[in-house]
């Protein structure tokens, strides 16, 4: 009977998951998760984290993922994992596997810390964020169970256009551009955005001279999902040289986004200010624009001129805006 007891209590140690430190509800092992998660059908929540030394990450673990309410809320219908980067001896101690952790680094493509990820239990990843926002733990919730209803039908619709699209031949193939497109269009910067781009690219080069809208509207969706090159941005200046179509301001938006010094601040002004001069920006990105540009030339830059006539456009398109007024005060007199 002991014999039996022992057995028995061995094999049920033998299935409990790797668990990240004291955090009982999350696998440290990405491999044993995954297999777990295809045997119980789930969807897998994937972190990389630098525990001990990123503070976006221990925020994020503070607000959310400490919480005891959490893990019951998120383990109906996801497997958590906690891949670990960590710098102190003693908590490096504790990773079942950094080498491993390392190679999925890699294979994520992971830019920064934290780096969460939601996939299917066949390993699509259908949602990545960067960083931490501030979502309380209800609300990052809520944001998971969003993703899962809303973007994961995405991630499957997504793998069939594209396998349909690769077995089409000739013209066949085009039949499969609009609805990449709107896919593309509705999961933005999602990873989804990436697996259809081949499909609206293919459009684009069936339209070089933009007769059937496929050229313009393909680079719109690409500048949208942050997917666009060099080379399709600068055919979307020459498409849309007024900004009426909006690319304009995306190619300017995208510049803006890639700024690391300067020197790059100043040339992304430059390219703002042709805007500025060609045409109106939207409405869903002026504030945006305008008062990064205002704080740029205002602070960075000493440029208080430069500053001056954004803060000028400010005034003239939010005048009601007491956010952009104090904002606009703190730039040039603060």
């Amino acid at each position: 009977m002991r014999t039996l007891l022992s057995s028995l209590t061995l094999a049920a140690f033998a299935a409990l998951p790797a668990y990240a430190g004291d955090d009982v509800a999350w696998f440290a092992d990405y491999d044993k998760a995954l297999a777990h998660a295809r045997e119980s059908k789930k969807d897998l929540l994937v972190e990389f984290t630098g525990s001990d030394w990123c503070p976006p990450c221990k925020q994020l673990y503070k607000n959310v993922f400490s919480k005891a309410e959490f893990a019951p809320a998120v383990e109906g219908n996801f497997v958590l994992v906690k891949l670990d980067f960590p710098r102190s001896p003693d908590v490096i101690a504790k990773v079942p596997n950094p080498e491993r952790n390392k190679e999925l680094q890699g294979e994520f493509e992971v830019e920064g810390f934290p780096s969460v990820f939601l996939m299917t239990h066949d390993g699509d990843i259908y949602s990545k964020s960067v960083g931490y926002s501030g979502m309380d733990m209800t609300e990052y919730v809520a944001f998971l169970e969003t993703q899962r209803t809303t973007v994961r039908p995405l991630a499957i619709e997504s793998k069939t256009l594209l396998a349909n699209f690769e077995t089409a031949e000739g013209d066949a193939r085009l039949a499969f551009v609009v609805p990449a497109r709107e896919l593309m269009m509705k999961v933005g910067d999602s990873p989804l955005a990436a697996r259809v781009a081949p499909i609206v690219r293919a459009g684009m080069e069936s339209d070089p001279k933009d007769e059937k809208g496929h050229l313009s509207a393909g680079i719109l969706a690409l500048l949208k999902s942050e997917l666009a090159n060099d080379e399709e941005a600068e055919a979307a200046k020459t498409l849309d040289a007024d900004n009426k179509k909006g690319l304009f301001e995306l190619v300017v938006l995208r510049q803006m986004k890639s700024v690391r010094d300067d020197d790059m601040a100043i040339a992304a002004l430059d390219a703002l200010d042709n805007l500025l001069s060609a045409g109106e920006l939207s409405a869903e990105r002026a504030k945006e624009m305008l008062s990064t540009a205002l704080t740029w030339s205002a602070n960075y830059l000493d440029d208080k001129p430069r500053a001056e006539g954004y803060a000028e456009r400010l005034r003239k398109l939010f005048p009601d805006d007491a956010e952009v007024a104090d904002m606009i005060e703190q730039a040039l007199n603060g």
